[in-house]
């Protein structure tokens, strides 16, 4: 379709906004996939399974990192720009992201039956008139993602960001603390994924995927002598 649209200042903003907030979240699963993948590592070798203030370090700098980058997509601050204030901005203003603005993405004329499919997927997040997203939808969308990382920003607050005397309540161990943000990290990419296809009518998987031997540099030893040669 391709049709002429003039984009307003605001919605200029916001395909900034979710381009700053691909990166990051991108980035931050990016992360967190290689830790897990480490950690395959040690737990496929018995002879490397033992205690060692090697690993603490490891999970402890992974959990405060993973941690604090999902508490930075669910800030609400004027100053911030993340997930959660972009899905506020909207449920603000929801005719910014109209069924015009959609359309105008389109890279070619479509055919009746192919207008009804695009008309069709839009209506899903639309408003009961269908020229823009629905508000209420927006909200709902934000409510899930800022319930579900709740206890992952009550510990950040708590244990990360500085040390407070009074314990999370939402957490107990570490088993329960890295549930809670493993199912908060899959909440947001859904989340992103899904107002992504709205601002540019594709899909996108926000997880980079790894090219090359990502594992090429646990085949090298990492310990040599005095020599030069490998221990």
């Amino acid at each position: 379709m391709n049709q002429q649209f003039n984009k307003s200042p605001k919605l200029e903003k916001w395909l900034r906004w979710i381009k700053d907030i691909e990166n990051e979240i991108s980035h931050l699963l990016g992360d967190v996939e290689a830790f897990r993948r480490v950690r395959e590592i040690v737990n496929a070798n018995p002879r490397i399974q033992k205690p060692h203030r090697f690993y603490r370090y490891l999970f402890d700098s992974y959990i405060s990192h993973a941690i604090i980058g999902l508490r930075r997509q669910i800030k609400l601050d004027k100053d911030s720009i993340s997930i959660a204030r972009l899905l506020e901005e909207i449920a603000n203003d929801p005719k910014e992201l109209s069924f015009n603005y959609y359309c105008s993405l389109l890279t070619r004329p479509l055919s009746p039956p192919e207008l009804a499919i695009i008309k069709h997927d839009f209506k899903q997040h639309a408003d009961a008139s269908g020229t823009h997203v629905c508000p209420r939808i927006v909200k709902d969308d934000l409510d899930k993602l800022r319930k579900t990382t709740i206890a992952c920003e009550e510990y950040a607050d708590k244990r990360i960001a500085h040390r407070d005397k009074r314990e999370p309540k939402l957490v107990k161990t570490y088993e329960d603390l890295e549930e809670e943000l493993n199912k908060s990290l899959e909440v947001l990419r859904q989340t992103f994924e899904k107002y992504y296809l709205l601002f540019h009518v594709r899909s996108i998987t926000v997880k980079p995927t790894y090219q090359g031997d990502w594992k090429a540099i646990f085949s090298e030893p990492w310990l040599r002598d005095s020599s030069g040669s490998a221990n």
